[in-house]
């Protein structure tokens, strides 16, 4: 029942996700503050003068709710310590079938899961109400051959079965960063909710980080306060 109760809340998030047009085509602007750049004007046309947040999808404007800067990233770093068998799968998310399985899903013994300034745990729980889009993720590795493995968004069906999009992250290593430990990837819609996650293998004795950057955030408790639903990122300066 309770279970029922939170996909009942999701499909009322989503709906305002549907409303809201899609994804954030223009960087975002907010007024309240002031600029970080002096050539920046104040009469951007995708700027609010109340300080709200204003996103153009289209010829489509939408005033939401500003993602705090502190609230939209999330570190998370995973430790495989085997060194015995060749890897070991990771599963991130999913959390309507993660959240009660030992070391949520993943090896209880030797896998390690990490999340800077909030739990994990604390990530898993909201995400099954309050839904959110990756724009954007880095990923930094303990040793290059780590980015030889896909990392696959995997998506749980009414039948639950699994769909999965694999990423093909070697080819994205950008050359100009003289770097191959840190991936960029960039302009996503990965969106987190209780049925999807991320699936990869983790070389043994290695590590990688995730960082994952929210454009968008369905928030349900803004509900009870009678304020918008969709909360978005905020930039300050055009990209």
């Amino acid at each position: 029942m309770r279970k029922e109760k939170m996909r009942q809340l999701r499909a009322q998030a989503m709906q305002e996700f549907e409303n809201f047009g899609g994804p954030v085509d223009r960087p975002v602007v907010q007024v309240a503050g002031g600029y970080n750049h002096p050539n920046q004007l104040a009469l951007d046309p995708y700027a609010n003068m109340t300080g709200k947040a204003v996103v153009q999808r289209g010829t489509e404007m939408h005033q939401v709710n500003a993602i705090p800067s502190y609230d939209n990233t999330y570190n998370i770093k995973i430790i495989n310590n085997d060194t015995v068998n060749d890897s070991l799968e990771v599963n991130l998310f999913n959390a309507f079938r993660t959240l009660k399985l030992p070391n949520n899903g993943n090896d209880p013994t030797n896998i390690v899961v990490q999340s800077k300034n909030v739990a994990y745990e604390t990530i898993l729980q909201t995400s099954m109400v309050n839904n959110f889009v990756v724009g954007e993720c880095r990923i930094i590795v303990s040793d290059p051959s780590q980015l030889t493995e896909d990392l696959v968004i995997t998506k749980q069906t009414s039948t639950g079965t699994f769909g999965g999009s694999p990423i093909d992250i070697a080819g994205m290593i950008n050359p100009e960063y003289n770097n191959d430990k840190v991936v960029d990837l960039k302009n996503l819609d990965w969106l987190i909710d209780g049925d999807t996650g991320i699936r990869f293998n983790l070389l043994k004795g290695q590590n990688i980080t995730l960082i994952l950057k929210t454009k968008l955030r369905s928030n349900i408790s803004n509900t009870l306060q009678g304020t918008p639903v969709v909360e978005a990122a905020v930039s300050h300066s055009r990209m």
